[in-house]
């Protein structure tokens, strides 16, 4: 009997006794028949399985699992959906805010035009057309000069004998500005934008990490007088009802916030509306079209106050943005690395343990944690790597609806590995390394990314992260990379050789998470995973990204520190 038919007529057997007994689904059960058609796939038929029974999945999460899903994920009404034209929004969503991270659109995503729409209208957002010939613009970074350049000349309106302008984005979104706009409040990527487009001058509220940030407060001298409104990079939470009313009575003209964030509850936003206060949404920091979107809006919302004692023309800046955004990124593609892959390890979680069945002393406390392909952050991260020609593997995967989940080289297929904790949601089944092909020590894959020193050390240190070799099964008929288990069984990995950890680098923008300095993310991973550029060429490109936008010179141990990933956060 074929493999095909062994199959079938197991799943008849096993659901013939299913309905005599009335059982509910038994875990026991479905890992019989899991490990038994394992056994007689192919490896394009495990590839489809996998994802099938991912879905599958999606329907019986653990309590666990559940637990750990974002606030945004189990009460969705605080998300702000993107709406098609005919819908009309419930009183439980955010009427009339694009979200530009559910949108659909393409990372890289920069058909965006905020030129005049009409007298005195700019329009700009991400275009969520499908076709072939806008697929292919949203992939290209624009040139300054183009589309992107706004004309905010020409007879704006008036409200209550206040010059005033709208910026429409394609979503119908009308955002009514002050003609010239004087202070603003953002957190996290946002504010950092602000910052960079000449608004240090102007940014009234922020978030602690970045005004306590120590390179912050060396570059910017006036943060002392700007309001620490959120906690944290102010993403996460949004303001409690003191920190809202102090932002209140500072009254700034413009409110940005990020698409995804939440760094306002739907009820304040209401409020800021009904305050005076203009509030806007910028699009997801990923990809490089989107960081130029980013750039664009805020230096058009920003206007040109170079007329002022050390005031900046922000939409000048960010046309310089632009341009050296799109002359970075040729410059490493015509650099000719070669196709390499990596692994960006987000987080390490001490207090996991783990343990391989029939493998004493193959145990302990200590977990890798990935983000899941879908998130913000894993595709800034592998947005910025692809442009230099690098795969990060963990966007080839997704892990159903959790957000973050925990993983090890041992392969899941093969190996009865269990984890417990609670900063992840589970185990992922996915052999991340071996879609690389070779696997991780591979000559197109040497190298693992970890967020920070902290989780390269315990990569390091760890076991189930070592390059054990080949070993051969104690009744010598097989053999392959790993270690035996009590019954002299392979237990296999897929660490087939010798590997680098590096920390990621990061700046005052988190370059790995996404923010305007993730081009030099681009330009870092040129050097250290296809090694076309020298550390010598990653070192002057930081200091002239920050010479020129932030018009300030590095010293060699302010580089060091970024390219070290410690740049003083508090």
């Amino acid at each position: 009997m074929k493999p095909c038919r062994k199959i079938v007529a197991l799943l008849c057997a096993l659901w013939m006794l299913f309905s005599m007994s009335g059982c509910r689904d038994s875990a026991v059960v479905e890992r019989m028949v899991y490990d038994y058609i394992r056994a007689h796939q192919t490896d394009e038929e495990k590839i489809t399985y996998d994802d099938q029974e991912g879905h599958e999945a999606d329907d019986k999460l653990h309590a666990l699992e559940t637990n750990e899903l974002s606030d945004r994920e189990q009460n969705e009404d605080v998300s702000a959906p993107v709406l098609a034209p005919e819908e009309t929004p419930t009183t439980e969503e955010r009427a009339g805010v694009p979200d530009y991270a559910e949108s659909g659109v393409e990372t890289g995503a920069a058909s965006v035009e905020l030129s005049a729409a009409s007298e005195g209208v700019v329009s700009g957002a991400a275009s969520t057309e499908t076709t072939e010939e806008s697929t292919a613009d949203a992939e290209s970074v624009p040139e300054t000069g183009d589309a992107l350049s706004a004309d905010v000349s020409g007879e704006h309106g008036t409200t209550g004998g206040t010059s005033t302008r709208l910026v429409v984005d394609d979503y119908g979104q009308e955002y009514e500005l002050p003609e010239n706009v004087n202070s603003v409040a953002a957190v996290d990527s946002a504010a950092l934008a602000v910052l960079m487009l000449g608004g240090a001058a102007r940014l009234l509220a922020a978030d602690e990490a970045l005004l306590s940030n120590e390179l912050a407060q060396d570059i910017f001298s006036g943060l002392d007088g700007v309001s620490a409104l959120w906690s944290g990079d102010g993403t996460e939470e949004p303001l409690d009802d003191a920190a809202f009313d102090a932002l209140l009575s500072l009254h700034p003209d413009v409110c940005f916030e990020t698409s995804g964030d939440a760094s306002f509850t739907d009820a304040q936003v209401e409020t800021l509306a009904e305050s005076g206060i203009a509030y806007v949404v910028l699009p997801v920091p990923e990809g490089s079209g989107n960081l130029c979107l980013i750039a664009q809006i805020i230096g058009t919302v920003l206007g040109d106050h170079s007329d002022e004692e050390d005031g900046y023309d922000s939409l000048a800046l960010a046309d310089a943005y632009r341009s050296y955004v799109s002359e970075t990124v040729e410059a490493v593609t015509d650099a000719g690395g070669a196709a390499s892959y990596t692994i960006y390890v987000d987080d390490w979680d001490e207090t996991a343990y783990y343990s391989i069945a029939r493998a004493d002393g193959y145990e302990g406390y200590g977990v890798a944690v990935l983000r899941n392909a879908k998130t913000a952050s894993c595709r800034a991260v592998s947005g910025a790597l692809e442009d230099a020609n690098v795969t990060n593997v963990t966007s080839l995967g997704a892990f159903v609806r959790t957000e973050t989940v925990y993983f090890t080289p041992i392969n899941y297929n093969t190996t009865s590995i269990t984890v417990s904790g609670v900063a992840a949601a589970r185990l992922t089944p996915l052999n991340l390394l071996a879609l690389a092909g070779g696997g991780l020590g591979a000559a197109n894959f040497q190298t693992v990314i970890a967020s920070s020193a902290r989780v390269r050390e315990a990569l390091e240190e760890n076991l189930l992260w070592s390059n054990f070799g080949i070993v051969h099964s104690t009744d010598g008929n097989f053999y392959g990379s790993g270690f035996l288990d009590d019954n002299g069984v392979i237990v296999t990995t897929t660490v087939t050789g010798d590997y680098s950890v590096l920390v990621n680098p990061r700046g005052l923008g988190d370059w790995a998470g996404g923010s305007l300095e993730s081009v030099l993310e681009t330009v870092w991973a040129a050097y250290a995973v296809t090694g076309v550029y020298s550390v010598q060429q990653v070192r002057d490109a930081v200091l002239e990204f920050y010479s020129t936008f932030y018009h300030y010179a590095l010293s060699d141990e302010q580089i060091d520190r970024i390219l070290d990933g410690d740049t003083g956060e508090t």
